[in-house]
């Protein structure tokens, strides 16, 4: 699980940064798809933080991030 993820989150990461997340409590769930690398990249490391919180922002949930 990612730091400040919600207990009960489950996520996947795999090379190219290619991840996703599902937040059984909000019930939201999201796929992000990159092509950069090297893995786990600080910016797109960012970029999934800002993409996570817009997600749950968008659908009126609360951002565990």
């Amino acid at each position: 699980m990612r730091a400040g993820a919600r207990a009960g989150t489950g996520d996947w990461g795999r090379l190219f940064n290619r991840s996703y997340w599902v937040d059984r409590e909000s019930a939201v769930a999201a796929l992000l798809l990159t092509r950069a690398l090297p893995f786990y990249d600080a910016r797109i490391v960012e970029l999934a933080a800002d993409f996570e919180r817009a997600a749950h922002a968008a659908l009126g949930a609360a951002s565990p991030v």
